[in-house]
């Protein structure tokens, strides 16, 4: 994209320009727009992988947090995750929250 030469990607609504002038870059979706600069649009597009990271463990969660939630909500004492639930929440914390809600 940035070898000096005008780059455009198209994907349904969203689209992306960059021109060799200036350094910029924008990112539409429908007639709406920001601006970048190509150092900035760099940073964001290293920070894909951090996200798809987090993403995934987030997902991969659900059940675990399901599974959890389902049985401290029933529980007046603080419920021990079981072993092989995802070491990415913070059980005690949500624990504390699920409580809240009775």
């Amino acid at each position: 994209m940035c070898a000096n030469e005008p780059y455009v990607h198209k994907d349904g609504d969203f689209r992306l320009t960059a021109t060799r002038a200036g350094g910029i870059a924008r990112m539409y979706l429908h007639d709406e727009y920001i601006s970048l600069t190509l150092g900035e649009l760099r940073h964001l597009s290293a920070m894909f992988d951090v996200v798809q990271k987090q993403l995934d463990a987030y997902n991969n969660a659900m059940a675990d947090v399901l599974t959890y939630a389902t049985a401290a909500l029933s529980s007046m004492a603080y419920v021990e995750p079981a072993p092989s639930a995802s070491r990415h929440v913070a059980y005690p914390q949500l624990f504390e929250e699920l409580k809240t809600i009775l």
